[in-house]
């Protein structure tokens, strides 16, 4: 086993998802009311889904972007403003959600909140529909390349601050003779991981 220190690692992608997947007021306002809500939740009778197309219906309906981060105020990298372009629009398993560093181009050199990433979010209770149990958001750190799979997130509450450490492992396994690893394609992911072979399972 060899051990090697780095001067700079790969920040992962921060992925958030209001836990509220559809915003009321624009669903009553556009006459959808009824479909979104047999989307959040199966008390409501399930509508007829195959005039709509899902991912731009929670494209259009689900929150916005620049109503959860209120740009460039509540969000900072290593104390310089965000912008839009730092956010990538992901349709996930709850529905639109919002990723950074979704190309995984930005890297930390220093440990402390002040190198890292700084949120400050929105949750638009107001637009919360009956079967939202939660208030607040879902986010998950994950490899840029993996698909986000919100299920193994983790809970920000309104009202609520959250500080968040993390430390990075990484892994390669030798080939034969040494092991019986080898590298595999994906046929819907460009880069072979365990969350992507998941994925592509299920």
């Amino acid at each position: 086993m060899e051990v090697k220190y780095k001067d700079s690692l790969m920040f992962p992608a921060v992925t958030v998802c209001n836990n509220n997947w559809l915003r009321k007021g624009v669903l009553n306002d556009s006459g959808v009311l009824d479909f979104g809500l047999s989307l959040s939740s199966f008390d409501y009778p399930v509508v007829n889904s195959s005039s709509y197309n899902l991912t731009e219906f929670f494209m259009t309906y689900g929150h916005q972007m620049d109503r959860v981060f209120d740009l460039p105020w509540n969000c900072d990298w290593k104390l310089t403003d965000c912008t839009s372009a730092n956010f990538t629009k992901r349709i996930t398993d709850m529905g639109m959600c919002f990723t950074f560093n979704h190309g995984g181009d930005l890297r930390s050199t220093f440990p402390g909140e002040d190198y890292g990433l700084r949120l400050g979010l929105f949750a638009e209770q107001d637009q919360y529909l009956p079967a939202t149990s939660k208030a607040g958001f879902t986010v998950l750190l994950h490899q840029p390349t993996d698909v986000p799979r919100m299920a193994n997130g983790f809970q920000v509450t309104t009202g609520e601050s959250l500080i968040v450490a993390i430390s990075m492992t990484e892994v390669h396994n030798l080939p034969e003779p040494y092991g019986g690893c080898t590298s595999k394609k994906l046929a819907y992911y460009p880069i072979y991981s365990a969350t992507n072979c998941r994925s592509e399972c299920l």
